[in-house]
């Protein structure tokens, strides 16, 4: 008997293409996890070869869909 977002805020993790195309659409934590493991091995790989430098690093980021609202808002 909830309602989302009305009664219950909803969010995944990931951005998987579904989560645009679901009812209500998924609010989500879209991470460029490739992204931060090709970055992670080469700062490794820097590390070893005495690269002291920093990467610049891409930092995940909050997709918002109809899923969540905000506090205290309530469904129409």
């Amino acid at each position: 008997g909830l309602s989302v977002p009305g009664d219950l805020s909803v969010i995944g993790f990931d951005d998987f293409q579904i989560a645009s195309r679901v009812w209500p659409p998924l609010t989500t934590i879209r991470a460029p996890t490739r992204e931060i493991g090709r970055l992670a091995a080469d700062r490794l790989l820097g590390v070893t070869e005495g690269d002291k430098r920093d990467p610049e690093w891409r930092l995940p980021s909050l997709v918002v869909r109809d899923s969540t609202a905000a506090p205290g808002k309530q469904e129409p």
